[in-house]
């Protein structure tokens, strides 16, 4: 517990001493940011886990926390679509969850993983920075590698998985093309790899991907990628309509023939087209997810109309989505979405 007073810069150093150790003091002062995980016994013996940002400002030195969850969340608990629990099931390819910051991707990810651990007898190795979600090995054996602790870098750690025989490769974030291109290497040689990545949609996503190579590299890298990219998930959290607890809002491209060809050609500017036809195989648009969770009441008419491509049909007073075609129907519809606070 902290006192009402905002905190100065030297109780704020202060805590930051106890928390981290010398390295990781001296990598804050000399990077002037670093992520990290802190654990702590509270007064009735229970084990808390926070993750941590700590930065330099003008004032002095500052922490951002925020409590994580004791055990990974259960992928039924979060309302996504009911394709998701799918992407896991793929023997090799490249799986990339995207989103903006705060979006729930590593939540995604953890919830991914403790699927794979409670159904699939194959060796997981995750790289994440920092872990957030312990795992411990159940139907699957799974080997958490932290970077800068256990390992020096994603691209150094995926090298490596290369020669541990994982089923799946779990990456915390792919952050440069060198770790796109040692992911790449990794889905290729059948394993599966599941990434996440901070992009606002799926054409996005793909466009970072390859932006990052230099433009002699981009068609190869391009052509890889078609062959390798299995599925984008991007989402976005809303508030809920009874002003507590946010509802997940995804997008799902599946990789199909016809996408593969967009991104081999460089046309992602064309992906709203395939998610429109590719509803019979899972994918779904925001604009989808949003009319399903503002037709259950789930979420208010000024936040769907704020978060929709089509604003349109949102405008009259009244408006109740409905879905014209039978094909337009979302199967897999979630009555009571858990509330992520």
């Amino acid at each position: 517990p902290l006192a009402p007073e905002i905190l100065t810069a030297d109780e704020v150093a202060s805590v930051l001493a106890e928390m981290l150790s010398h390295e990781a003091l001296e990598r804050l002062a000399m990077e002037k940011n670093f992520d990290f995980v802190y654990e702590t016994r509270l007064p009735e013996g229970q084990l808390a886990r926070f993750r941590g940002s700590a930065y330099l400002q003008r004032n002095g030195p500052s922490v951002v926390m925020r409590r994580l969850p004791a055990v990974a969340p259960r992928l039924d608990a979060l309302g996504l679509p009911a394709v998701v629990r799918s992407l896991i099931s793929y023997p090799h390819g490249l799986v990339v969850l995207a989103g903006q910051r705060g979006s729930g991707k590593s939540t995604v990810m953890g919830a991914l993983v403790n699927e794979i651990n409670e159904t699939r007898p194959s060796h997981v190795i995750t790289l994440e920075d920092p872990i957030e979600f312990v795992h411990s090995s159940a139907q699957a054996l799974i080997n958490q590698r932290q970077i800068g602790r256990d390992v020096d870098s994603v691209a150094t750690g995926l090298r490596g998985a290369l020669r541990e025989s994982p089923d799946v490769v779990v990456i915390g974030e792919m952050r440069g093309p060198l770790d796109v291109s040692v992911a790449l290497t990794a889905a290729e040689t059948g394993h599966l790899v599941l990434a996440t990545m901070n992009a606002p949609n799926a054409a996005r996503a793909v466009d970072r991907m390859i932006d990052g190579f230099q433009a002699e590299q981009q068609p190869q890298i391009r052509s890889v990628l078609a062959d390798a990219l299995q599925a984008v998930v991007v989402g976005q959290l809303v508030p809920r309509a009874e002003g507590h607890g946010l509802v997940s809002i995804t997008e799902v491209l599946i990789v199909t023939p016809s996408v593969t060809t967009l991104i081999r050609e460089g046309r992602t500017h064309l992906f709203g087209n395939a998610l429109d036809t590719g509803r019979k195989v899972g994918m779904r648009t925001f604009d989808d997810s949003i009319a399903e969770a503002y037709s259950q009441g789930l979420i208010t008419r000024e936040e769907a109309f704020k978060r929709a491509t089509n604003k349109d049909i949102y405008q009259g007073r009244n408006f109740q989505p409905n879905f014209d075609r039978p094909e337009d129907v979302p199967s897999d519809t979630v009555e009571n979405p858990t509330e992520v606070s």
